[in-house]
């Protein structure tokens, strides 16, 4: 029996409970078949091809994954994925040169179309903002990405015993930043087709963007001038508005790199964790952050409560599946925590061993999910057999944070 590339919900969403705004990773609309029943296989040249979708809408860009029933995950020169059935194509050409990416003149030019009116474009090197707050935002956005996020991130993986070269992003990077929560929520309903709730941001896998709101709208006097922003930015307050902009800005980072892959089966505590990592906020700098590794005192004050009543098999829940990230409440308070602080172990106990195992991890198939014995073997095989040991050392160096 032929299987059709799945395109149902539920949403693939992850929220970070306890820092007072949440923000969401999603790609909407789809749901990993188990590996065991999977049917779709990729292309053997990844060709470029032009497609001829229904009505008359004629793509350019890559396929992915191709069904057996002709369905495709489809890559598009402006970096979305598309997943399409049998039945909303009527053609494939294939391309004898390769259709390029989007040059952020045109992209740009797509996004003012796409957006409702009033939105401007304020662009760098790699990051294109789309705004319809103050222009000062946007440039504290655009600065806090491209000239602090971005610069860590390479630099980080590079030097940090890693000697990760992570690559250039093939498509301009977007973020997209609403005036306020009633036009955000607005467009999280028609693109998510539901309320954002208390999500905040998120990065959406399917259209490569980060969309937010305006934090410091309301905030201070005045217009959202330079002098203002940086006087909100060193109010407590601001801790998790910082944190929720670098958290999305560093998923969009680990999928544009080549550190993941999108719509493979990344373990969550990983891709959140990471995510955790890169977080935290210091405003003794002007932009808010500094870089990734600063301790991150809310995550270690949950875990050391969490560590009081702790199950003896935590890691093995934590790694087997993504459960207990998705629960919500207590229980997604309690694993996020424990996400984070893994993270921070493997990277400076374990680096060797968990570069290993982020490459493994890229080599995953698109639109597969893995089974929880899966997880765990493939964790064991970078980090050793015995969990229970490597739990005890976890445990000593959480101890041992300042």
């Amino acid at each position: 029996m032929h299987q059709r590339l799945s395109f149902l919900l539920p949403l693939f969403l992850v929220c970070v409970p306890q820092l007072g705004y949440t923000s969401a990773i999603i790609a909407d609309r789809i749901q990993l078949r188990q590996s065991n029943t999977q049917e779709v296989q990729a292309p053997a040249d990844a060709p470029q091809v032009k497609l001829q979708a229904a009505p008359e809408s004629e793509l350019l860009g890559e396929i992915l994954v191709e069904a057996q029933d002709g369905g495709v995950l489809f890559l598009r020169n402006d970096g979305q994925l598309l997943i399409l059935q049998p039945d909303a194509i009527d053609d494939k050409t294939k391309e004898d040169d390769s259709p390029p990416a989007l040059s952020p003149k045109e992209l740009s030019e797509q996004l003012l179309a796409e957006l409702p009116e009033g939105f401007k474009i304020h662009s760098t090197k790699n990051y294109l903002v789309a705004y319809e707050t103050e222009r000062a935002y946007a440039k504290w956005i655009g600065n806090l990405y491209e000239g602090k996020l971005k610069k860590s991130f390479k630099r980080f993986w590079k030097n940090h015993k890693f000697r990760i070269k992570a690559q250039e992003p093939d498509f301009p990077l977007v973020a997209i930043i609403f005036s306020n929560k009633p036009s955000y929520t607005a467009w999280v309903q028609r693109e998510l087709g539901q309320p954002p709730g208390d999500m905040v941001a998120y990065y959406n896998l399917m259209t490569n963007r980060v969309a937010m709101y305006d934090l410091t709208a309301g905030q201070g006097n005045g217009a959202a001038n330079d002098r203002n922003i940086e006087s909100i930015l060193r109010h407590p307050r601001s801790v998790p508005m910082v944190s929720t902009i670098i958290h999305e800005g560093t998923h969009q980072l680990m999928f544009n790199t080549g550190l993941q892959t999108r719509l493979a089966d990344t373990p969550y505590w990983l891709n959140e964790g990471i995510a955790m990592f890169f977080e935290t906020p210091d405003f003794k700098k002007k932009q808010g952050w500094r870089g990734p590794g600063k301790t991150n005192y809310d995550r270690l004050a949950d875990l050391l409560r969490y560590t009081k009543n702790r199950p003896q098999n935590s890691l093995e829940t934590l790694i087997s599946t993504d459960k207990r990230l998705q629960a919500g409440g207590l229980e997604s308070a309690n694993a996020y925590a424990e996400s984070w602080a893994l993270i921070h172990f493997l990277i400076n106990r374990k680096p060797g061993e968990f570069t290993e195992y982020l490459r493994h991890l890229t080599e995953k198939k698109r639109l597969v999910a893995d089974e929880p014995q899966v997880r765990i073997s493939d964790f064991k095989e970078f980090f050793g057999d015995n969990i229970s040991k490597l739990d005890a050392e976890f445990l000593e160096y959480v101890k041992a944070l300042k």
